[in-house]
Order: structure tokens, then sequence, then C-alpha cells
């Protein structure tokens, strides 16, 4: 690979929790999947970690299995571009 095609992709953890019981708490978790319950209902969410590409760099999110991926994805494109904003 010549040097012109070289990208590098700097990982943020931005640890966000989207949809679900979690919605917009962060949480440092170095697994892929955890699950959390609801201490007042039988109700518990489930939390994939997904990574999302923006300007060359690899953002990390925690998304709810009860929320719809487009939708998710909105969500972190407006938080992405709300922080690009403050940058």
């Amino acid at each position: 690979m010549c040097y012109s095609q070289f990208r590098l992709i700097i990982g943020i953890k931005m640890d966000i929790c989207i949809g679900g019981i979690l919605d917009g708490k962060k949480r440092k978790d170095d697994q892929n999947h955890f699950r959390v319950d609801s201490h007042y209902s039988d109700h518990g969410s489930e939390y994939n970690k997904e990574h999302f590409h923006l300007h060359g760099q690899l953002h990390t999110f925690w998304i709810s299995e009860e929320i719809d991926f487009c939708d998710a994805q909105r969500r972190v494109e407006l938080i992405l571009n709300k922080r690009l904003e403050l940058v």
C-alpha cells in the first residue's frame, strides 16, 4: 500500500448507550455485549457494542437491542455532529 492510500483510523470510545434502560448514559466495559435489569420491573435491556466511522475516526457506542438500528444510527450521527460543533 502506498502512503497516499494509507488512512489512520483513531478509535474514540464514546461508550454512550443508545435506547433501553440506560439511554444516554455512559458505560465503560470491554465486553461486546451486556444486559442490565431494572430493579423496579421485570424489564431489562441488552446492549451490543457497535462501531461507527466518521472523518477517519472510529467511535464506539452501546446500542440497545430494543431500538431499530437505523434509528440508533441517526441518534449516533446527531451526537457526533454536536460533538464536532464543540471542537
